[in-house]
């Protein structure tokens, strides 16, 4: 028996109620890893972290084929009629099934016979494994979501990925090694796969009766370009150690390189979980044909903006200060992927959001077909600056993130609403400029380095009234709720 009720939480306040235990669950994951990463850092060092993280990269690039783009039409289907999320759940627990086998075989192939090393080759080997546990903990995190009941994702998220940290503290302090670690990791995403399989199965009702055969082909033929939109999405943000192991001369290039990834990684996800809490609602929206999308997207875009700068302005004046004291002097070269990455986030954010809004329109392929152009983008800037070392994937991703971005408000200005682009494209992201170019001018001065470029940016924002009274409205509204 499905247990949702969407009477009480309805648009803006539906999104924040889902938003909100998806922000928590992700912040207090990330900060765990993050905590992870550091111990890791300094356990392992700057070459056997990159090979580590190198082995994430190489089974997270093909995890979107065995998602096949289900959490969204989860969540597009389950959010226009949340009376046939049992039938829709069941369906896409028989396709998942499928596509899962296939990227398992598709990862191992590949994964096995592409490196000459034989520590590199076990670590991806024992990755594949989590594409098993992964798919399905992501599934059902995401029928939890597309039927607004966010709260039991971030109870799956949030326990196991303690039980991984803590598992992984304890055999450190068994002086264990780098294979154990991997064996932990696919460990704790087969068992939180199965956990979560069992939590869907008592909170819906997914009886053989409800399967459709057509409605799997249907699903199947539907996802597919979301599929390949996803694909080219991780692969925009993971292709990075790919390329960088290939064309690196440093063997500690690699380690260098994740310190400034994880910054994107551990801040990256704050908006991907608001963007994917919103996808029922924004699917709502989208069918009734109101301009309430074009307004959040507008809204997110200042927000992605302001957020971005602070962030950038930050690591300007402080990171070798904060690399220093988190993980170590011999991660100091780390300071230019770290820096770049911050700057990438500027159009990665907002990349989030554009790309969930034409999702959630219906215009898959379109969505699918630019984030192809950036991966492209991508890896050829990568390869271009190649010299640069550990700071190559960085600017790759830069590039690509930004073609992406334009390309994307372009489809929604012509399929989905008018976008103001001076208003919440052109006069934010100029005064972000702006601002990290004053800090950036500043930054032998330390902390009034920062306090020139935060001043600069909040002024910027103030004075140019960036946020209409539309957008203020979607805050207002919130206000009885939160009382």
């Amino acid at each position: 028996m499905t247990i949702f009720n969407n009477t009480k939480r309805d648009g803006i306040r539906s999104i924040v109620y889902n938003a909100g235990f998806l922000v928590f669950s992700r912040l207090f994951e990330k900060a765990i890893r993050f905590l992870y990463v550091i111990i890791l850092a300094r356990y392992l060092g700057p070459e056997l972290l990159g090979i580590y993280n190198f082995g994430l990269a190489s089974y997270l690039i093909f995890l979107p084929v065995a998602v096949w783009g289900m959490g969204i039409l989860l969540s597009v289907h389950i959010g226009k009629k949340p009376e046939n999320a049992d039938s829709i759940i069941a369906t896409t627990f028989v396709l998942r099934t499928v596509t899962t086998l296939f990227a398992l075989m598709l990862c191992f192939g590949i994964g096995w016979f592409s490196h000459n090393d034989l520590l590199t080759s076990k670590i991806v080997f024992i990755f594949t494994f989590s594409i098993i546990g992964r798919s399905f903990a992501v599934w059902s995190r995401s029928c939890f979501v597309a039927s607004e009941q966010s709260h039991y994702s971030a109870v799956l998220e949030i326990g196991f990925r303690l039980v991984e940290f803590i598992c992984g503290i304890v055999y450190l302090l068994m002086d264990g090694g780098i294979i154990g670690l991997c064996i932990i990791h696919s460990g704790c995403w087969l068992i939180e796969g199965v956990t979560g399989l069992f939590l869907v199965r008592s909170r819906f009702n997914i009886q053989k009766f409800s399967l459709s055969k057509q409605r799997v082909y249907t699903f199947a033929r539907d996802a597919f370009p979301i599929a390949i939109n996803m694909f080219f999405f991780t692969a925009l943000l993971q292709s990075g150690f790919v390329v960088l192991k290939s064309i690196s001369t440093d063997k500690l290039a690699l380690g260098y390189y994740t310190i400034g990834f994880q910054l994107v990684v551990n801040t990256g996800l704050i908006p991907t979980a608001f963007g994917k809490a919103a996808m029922p609602v924004l699917s709502r929206a989208s069918e009734r044909g109101t301009d309430e999308t074009i307004v959040f997207l507008e809204m997110m875009l200042k927000i992605c903006a302001l957020f971005s700068a602070i962030l950038a302005i930050t690591l300007i004046c402080f990171n070798s200060l904060i690399i220093n004291l988190v993980f170590g002097p011999e991660y100091l070269k780390a300071s230019g992927p770290l820096f770049l990455s911050a700057l990438a986030m500027m159009s990665y954010y907002a990349l989030t959001f554009t790309n969930n809004i034409l999702n959630a329109g219906g215009r898959y392929i379109p969505a699918a077909l630019s984030m192809g152009a950036a991966l492209i983008v991508s890896l050829v800037s990568t390869v271009l600056v190649s010299s640069m070392q550990q700071n190559a994937p960085a600017i790759g991703l830069m590039a690509g993130a930004s073609v992406a971005l334009v390309l994307q408000l372009f489809i929604i200005q012509n399929k989905i609403g008018k976008v103001a682009w001076w208003q919440s494209f052109f006069k934010p992201y100029i005064i972000a400029i702006i601002a990290v170019a004053v800090t950036w001018g500043l930054k032998d001065f330390g902390i009034y380095g920062f306090i020139a470029g935060s001043s600069v940016m909040c002024s910027g924002f103030m004075f140019s009234k960036m946020f209409t009274a539309n957008e203020m409205g979607y805050v207002i509204k919130l206000l009885p709720w939160l009382k």
